[in-house]
């Protein structure tokens, strides 16, 4: 039985007769991807940012689905499919995946545009809620880590280092703290917090990530 996602991506893959998506042949799509996902987009500008983030990724989709073709493996989009994965990892030092490797799957029973046409708009008129993803992640932008660092050190009233070498390796012991909280809570993991131990050097080189 396909899920959710794969119901979507193969609508696109049979109701679509394009070989490139494009803002004019996917923003209905975008759009129901928002509502299965419960997006939330803090203004204009960034929900434009994610529909060409969608859009790219739904292309890269079609392209790895090309490939496979006429051996039933379907590639589908995810919950992640409206970012950019560098973007992410160059702000929160985590690898992200914006699809996913269905493997065998049997796609003998669900060409007909009805069937799929319909069960979309089931899917429409009642959207089964996932649990809340990564808008509801607590996670650090590593390109805010400056600020970041001196709210650390005033908070638990701690003083720089005299020697310039020093405060560059508490500051990127520091980064690298940022770094292990956003790839735990990234993953459900909120036991790791930051505390006033967030800059100490344990152990030789501990500050490379």
């Amino acid at each position: 039985m396909l899920t959710y996602d794969m119901l979507a991506v193969v609508f696109l893959m049979n109701i679509v007769n394009a070989d490139i998506y494009t803002v004019e042949n996917a923003t209905r799509y975008f759009n129901f991807f928002k509502t299965k996902y419960n997006k939330m987009y803090k203004n204009k500008l960034e929900e434009k940012n994610s529909l060409r983030n969608f859009i790219d990724n739904l292309n890269k989709v079609a392209a790895l689905n090309e490939k496979v073709k006429g051996n039933d493996t379907l590639y589908v989009i995810n919950r992640y499919a409206d970012m950019d994965p560098e973007d992410f990892d160059q702000h929160y030092a985590i690898s992200l995946k914006t699809y996913e490797n269905e493997g065998k799957v049997d796609l003998t029973n669900i060409g007909g545009q009805d069937i799929l046409r319909n069960t979309m708009e089931k899917i429409r008129n009642k959207v089964e809620k996932d649990e809340d993803y990564s808008e509801s992640i607590e996670l650090y932008d590593l390109g805010n880590a400056n600020n970041l660092y001196k709210q650390y050190m005033e908070k638990f009233g701690k003083k720089n280092a005299t020697k310039k070498y020093d405060r560059t390796v508490h500051f990127y012991r520091f980064v690298k703290t940022l770094v292990d909280i956003n790839r735990n809570h990234f993953k459900g993991n909120y036991t790791i917090a930051l505390d006033d131990n967030a800059d100490i050097v344990k152990e030789p080189y501990e500050y490379f990530y």
